[in-house]
């Protein structure tokens, strides 16, 4: 989707919710929440505000959406939330969420499209919220995830498991570093973060350690664990209060074993 037919998309959908009295606001959010970022590849990300008679309607018939006659594709994965896709293969995910159930959002950059209700103060208060959930994760048991999630990888690739060693390995652990990196180290480019997933830019808002992390990806599982393992104390040892060193220093010598053969 080129940047026009973003925009006529964008537009349409604005128009024809602006419109019906049962839409109480239009919150973009991805991509819409931060034009400037908007390329060929961008989705529609939004939440559409209704009454609370209005929310079935919107939930139940699609025919609101831009473009719905080219819909190939539309998932429900939550009672609130969509995600479409379309023949062109756009996507479009969004929620529709009643005044009264705001609370059950979580919110990273948003733009409000329109808003009938002033609803902008409620909608900054799911935001605070989720940042305040996100810094209060508990760094300790991310670690210890991320531990255990690299001695099960090599137990699986020791095995001949490599399918299930690369999930342990490049997708767990990986999760787990990231959302740690996160966490505990600005990012160079700030304004590139994606709360919800830590992989969303990653090489744009850290370069340097997208650098170092792009070698390991390549190599295979029990090899890319150690490289990991090393990166995360390098990176840790002296930022995170109750460094696991012990924790540490056993995985490394579980990985060398398996290294080893």
């Amino acid at each position: 989707m080129d940047s026009a037919q973003f925009q006529q998309f964008t537009a349409t959908l604005q128009h024809t919710l602006n419109a019906d009295d049962r839409v109480r606001a239009l919150v973009g959010i991805g991509s819409l929440a931060q034009p400037e970022r908007v390329d060929r590849w961008s989705d529609h990300d939004f939440w559409v505000i209704t009454t609370a008679e209005g929310q079935a309607h919107f939930l139940n018939d699609l025919s609101w959406l831009p473009d719905q006659a080219t819909i190939a594709l539309a998932l429900r994965p939550a009672t609130e939330y969509y995600t479409v896709l379309y023949t062109t293969g756009h996507i479009a995910e969004f929620a529709v969420f009643a005044l009264t159930d705001l609370a059950r959002g979580q919110l990273d950059h948003y733009r409000m499209l329109f808003d009938k209700n002033d609803i902008h103060m409620q909608l900054q208060a799911v935001y605070a919220r989720t940042q305040d959930k996100q810094q209060n994760t508990d760094s300790t048991r991310t670690i210890g995830h991320f531990l255990v999630s690299l001695c099960t990888g090599a137990a699986r690739d020791a095995r001949g498991e490599r399918l299930s060693a690369h999930t342990y390995i490049f997708q767990y652990a990986l999760d787990d570093l990231l959302t740690l990196i996160a966490q505990h180290i600005p990012a160079q480019q700030p304004d590139r973060a994606d709360r919800f997933d830590p992989r969303r830019r990653f090489e744009q808002g850290y370069p340097d350690l997208s650098a170092l992390l792009e070698p390991i990806l390549a190599l295979a599982p029990t090899a890319a664990a150690l490289r990991l393992l090393d990166l995360a104390e390098q990176l840790f040892h002296d930022r995170m209060p109750a460094f696991p060193v012990s924790a540490i220093a056993a995985t490394r010598a579980f990985l060398q074993m398996i290294e080893r053969g």
